[in-house]
């Protein structure tokens, strides 16, 4: 009988530990220090247009961890886990909905700025830059925030 390497072991671990919505965010809010620079990297960037009507896509949005940090009418979040958008709809502000950035499922101009973050490492190697190419095709053109 072959025994588990460590590493395996704990790729299992997370493996399963990730299927709980609320188990995966509190592991993820330790590990990530209560993802602290990245809600102030978000407020940074928000902050010149604070008021406006600007629309929010946030492209593999998991659980929603950072839907409270945007206008809850101008935000999406976009994810392929059903489970975490559930999660992420009876937990957190915003509206939620399946899908993939291969294909994303909306219209050109459709929102003003994307959210990329936590989703890339988990891409097949071909595919990260898919996301991006497509956001383009939802998103209007940027105009500075000065």
């Amino acid at each position: 009988m072959a025994s588990a390497t460590p590493a395996h072991t704990e790729s299992n671990l997370l493996d399963r530990i990730s299927t709980t919505p609320r188990l995966w965010n509190v592991l993820r809010w330790i590990v990530e220090a209560g993802f602290n620079g990245e809600r102030a990297e978000i407020a940074r960037e928000l902050r010149p247009w604070a008021g406006d009507t600007r629309r929010f896509l946030d492209l593999g949005c998991g659980t929603g961890e950072f839907a409270g940090e945007f206008p809850a009418n101008r935000y999406v979040g976009l994810d392929l886990s059903r489970t975490y958008l559930r999660f992420a709809a009876q937990n957190r502000p915003g509206s939620y909905l399946a899908g993939s950035g291969d294909a994303l499922p909306f219209a050109g101009g459709s929102f003003d700025a994307a959210l990329v973050l936590g989703v890339i490492h988990h891409l097949p190697t071909i595919l990260p830059l898919r996301p991006l190419a497509n956001s383009p095709a939802c998103c209007a053109p940027a105009e500075p925030p000065w």
